[in-house]
């Protein structure tokens, strides 16, 4: 609702300002407002409201507050049909951004490893071959594979990877070419032998692919009959021997996939490193060749569930029997102790001697010496072992509290229940769980995050806190039937029973029939369904992936994130880096590119030959405001210098101070994917004087008020983006009398932006404006038209390092037709930026240069 009346707005204002007479009929005052604030705008022809991703948005065009990078932005990237992602992993590279894109998306499905390159996913890397190298020395280079079975194995992958059609489809052509040939053809035999080579040419990548798809084509074409006649026949000889090569093609695209031998299970970055566990071993790639990891390397098991690299760079994983360490020549194997179950199911490494894990029923830490499956409680004044399991639990189940105190009874070896204060007791972690374990998270201040089948817990300050189920009393002739119909508001058996079943087993029921005042815990919401994944945020924030969709916590709610789907869909890993989330769900990766809060401060000094006093300051800031959108500011401000004030005669009398400023304040909101709109209100005051002229009363000085309006639009073309901005709309300013009022410099834009080339360390944009004054409109839309302002302006960057602008103004009705000139120079978080416009007898602000400074953090 907040955004359709918001674009309801910005869209009226933008149809009022095209009337006609409706915005004065004398020349405009308080043109300071139109000038461009920013050197990086100046420099590009003082076109950029089709850009605006910086904070002199404010000025130019409040849309731009609505786009990223000043506005949190979603996007999404699938993989395709076919893939079906368990969990990614991300590796920091060499990009020159200070955003999402500094990091390599690495995502794996059960039997793919897939690539996010910024454009496109990719499931193999592309090896330059060299002279007289063979398929077969290719994969032992890359693979580091001995056995020649296994090479012959790996090398049928690429090269099924590399031939335009299947080794099958080819031998099928051969039969039905056989099947077709005519009685009495004398070059059978040939065309057989030729087959055969052309098929071992298959084999080790040597055939030429465009005699592949012609021997295809020509064939079917040839077949229509169901016969080939000799000269077809020929024909496909003559493909056959001319399509076989003696080298392998310049580039072989290696499937990624070659070197596995089993489903995939788990994935981790290291710097260089991307390692990837199986059920039959680890696997490690540096970005050019694979190094295998197994039980003949020296490991316990080859069934890898988890994989970690800590700080130090070693790696750490989890397997059916214990987790292992790697320092990147041996092994080093930890079998946990006293646990019911070693099968690692998460493991999160803090340091080489702080580890906790978590098997399919226990939570263990291991201290670098001891691993320690329980925490230990100091007995206080009045505690029995009733209230100390009923807030170790965090329960008010009585069938629960009574099995906890029986098993920390045993598991300290207790003969009575009596305690003593100051009585040291171990408290076993897997009293609290239920269902089989999944996953885990461990917090700065020591709070420990689990999830698994039954839900998500947390445990901290010596008891587990549970989420997603609440408490149910009985009532008179309750029974878990009659409670789970009754909850489900249905008496479809079959659920029923389901949900009868859940809760009998949650609640440890031995029977059906509740007694009445009875407690039991019953599902609520998702936070108690299976849990995939859970990621700790910045202060009480957590993320956890379920079945049912991806919720948040904030330490004191639940919600659901309401974006690209999520709200429904599975997560099955969730990653925050640097204000960055990435989300994986099954069938794509969703990233939320955090916004960038901005401040911008631009000095020039107008007529520097003329008056050193006569200068322009803007100071502009935008923050954005999560769920809500991004809101600025900015104060404007020209100063006149001192003025010599006379009276009747030319007889100096005293001096005075004239200038103009203005401070605005700022919203910008995505409307939808493609489109953003953004609204901004400024309050105006004009000292031009102290006294008023003459005999007329008042003083020199007005106040005012405008609203400011902008579109912008990402139109279908991908490079393209249009906009639209109404500004200064508000009543004329008034010095001394309404009748003398002038009108604001009202002016509508409108342009576009068009990204020529897009890469990570390249980019160049044009851009195109009209700018119309909406003042005294009175002749024809052909005449008003020919009279706006163009604009026209360029924009490279080398990365994120250095800029160069240029532009050009061509104004008809102010006779302004001048080249600008710009540059920028960006480091870190700071981006420093010069405009120069030339010296030119038409332009009054010729020759005159402006710096802007920029802060992104």
């Amino acid at each position: 609702m907040r955004k359709t009346i918001l674009i309801a707005v910005v869209g009226t204002l933008l149809a009022l300002s095209w009337g006609s007479n409706a915005w004065g009929v004398s020349e405009a005052g308080v043109l300071f407002l139109r000038l461009p604030a920013g050197a990086r705008a100046a420099g590009m022809g003082e076109a950029f409201i089709a850009i605006s991703d910086d904070a002199t948005a404010t000025h130019w065009n409040p849309a731009g507050l609505g786009r990223y990078p000043l506005s949190s932005e979603w996007l999404e990237f699938h993989p395709g049909p076919g893939y079906k992602i368990i969990s990614i992993a991300l590796k920091k590279n060499d990009l020159p951004e200070k955003n999402y894109q500094v990091y390599d998306i690495w995502a794996i499905t059960p039997t793919d490893l897939l690539y996010w390159n910024g454009e496109e996913w990719k499931d193999h890397q592309v090896y330059l071959t060299s002279e007289d190298e063979t398929l077969g020395d290719l994969v032992h280079k890359l693979f580091l594979e001995f056995e020649e079975e296994r090479i012959d194995q790996m090398a049928y992958q690429v090269a099924s990877a590399n031939n335009l059609i299947s080794k099958d489809s080819l031998v099928r052509i051969r039969e039905k070419i056989n099947q077709s040939v005519e009685e009495g053809y004398q070059n059978k035999e040939k065309l057989n032998n030729l087959f055969e080579a052309f098929l071992q040419a298959w084999d080790s990548c040597l055939v030429n692919q465009r005699n592949l798809k012609k021997l295809t084509e020509d064939f079917e074409s040839s077949l229509g009959d169901g016969k080939l006649n000799p000269q077809e026949l020929d024909n496909i000889s003559m493909i056959l021997e001319t399509g076989i090569g003696k080298s392998l093609e310049p580039e072989i695209k290696i499937p990624y996939r070659t070197i596995f031998t089993d489903t995939l299970t788990c994935i981790a970055s290291q710097e260089e490193q991307i390692w990837v566990g199986t059920k039959k071993g680890l696997f490690g790639y540096d970005g050019k060749a694979w190094r295998t990891q197994s039980t003949k390397d020296g490991m316990f098991s080859d069934l890898i569930n988890q994989v970690n690299v800590n700080k130090e760079g070693v790696v750490w994983v989890g397997t059916d029997v214990g987790i292992g360490q790697f320092d990147g020549k041996r092994w080093y194997f930890i079998t946990p102790s006293g646990l019911n179950d070693y099968y690692v199911t998460d493991m999160v490494v803090i340091r080489n001697d702080d580890i906790w894990i978590t098997t399919r029923s226990d939570l263990a830490h291991f201290d670098g010496m001891n691993w320690l499956s329980y925490v230990k409680y100091n007995v206080k004044t009045g505690d029995n072992l009733e209230k100390i399991a009923r807030s170790f639990l965090g329960t008010e189940n009585p069938r629960e509290i009574e099995e906890a105190v029986k098993s920390i009874k045993k598991y300290n070896s207790m003969k009575s229940e009596e305690l003593n204060p100051d009585q040291e007791i171990k408290l076993p972690f897997n009293l609290a769980i239920k269902g089989t374990l999944t996953t885990l998270a461990v917090g700065k201040d020591g709070e420990i995050w689990i999830g698994g089948t039954k839900g998500v817990k947390k445990f901290a300050d010596q008891k587990w806190t549970t989420f997603g189920y609440r408490i149910y009393t009985a009532m008179e002739g309750d029974s878990v039937e009659k409670v789970a119909s009754k909850l489900l508001r249905t008496n479809d058996a079959e659920r029923v029973e389901k949900f009868s079943q859940d809760i009998m087993a949650y609640n440890k029921l031995s029977n059906n029939q509740l007694e009445p005042g009875q407690k039991i815990y019953v599902y609520q919401n998702a936070a108690g369904s299976r849990i995939l994944t859970i990621c700790l945020g910045k202060g009480d924030e957590v993320l956890v992936g379920t079945e049912f969709g991806t919720l948040r916590f904030t330490g004191k709610n639940w919600s659901r994130y309401y974006h690209s789907g999520l709200e429904k869909a599975e997560s099955t890993k969730i990653l925050q880096k640097d204000g960055e989330m990435w989300i994986a769900s099954p069938d794509k990766i969703v990233i939320y590119a955090h916004a960038k809060r901005e401040l911008t401060f631009m000095h020039a000094n107008l007529l520097p030959e003329l008056a050193s006093d006569l200068y322009y300051e803007y100071l502009s800031y935008v923050h954005y405001m999560k769920g809500w959108g991004t809101i600025g500011g900015n104060f404007t401000f020209l100063s006149y210098g001192e003025i010599v004030q006379t009276g009747e005669s030319p007889v100096p009398i005293g001096t005075f101070m004239a200038y103009e400023g203005a401070l605005s304040l700022s919203y910008g909101t995505q409307f939808n994917p493609n489109l953003a709109v953004g609204l901004s209100g400024k309050v105006i005051f004009s000292h031009l004087s102290d006294v008023g002229a003459g005999a007329e009363k008042g003083r020199g000085t007005g106040t005012s008020f405008a609203l400011d309006a902008g579109v912008l639009y990402r139109t279908p073309f991908r490079r393209l983006t249009l906009a639209s901005a109404l500004t200064n709309l508000g009543p004329n300013i008034s010095y001394i009398d309404a009748p003398q009022s002038d009108p604001l410099p009202r002016n509508i834009a409108v342009g576009f932006a068009y990204r020529i080339f897009d890469t990570p360390y390249n980019k160049l944009t044009f851009l195109g404006e009209l700018n119309k004054q909406l003042v005294g409109l009175k002749e024809s839309f052909g005449t008003e038209f020919s009279e706006a302002i163009r604009n026209v302006g360029m924009e490279y960057w080398y990365g994120t390092f250095v800029a160069l602008r240029s532009g050009y103004i061509y104004d008809k009705e102010g006779d302004i037709r001048t080249f600008t000139f710009g540059a920028g120079l960006q480091y870190n978080m700071f981006r420093f930026d010069f405009a120069y416009i030339p010296a030119s007898e038409r332009h009054v602000l010729g020759n005159t240069m402006r710096f802007s400074m920029t802060a992104r953090f």
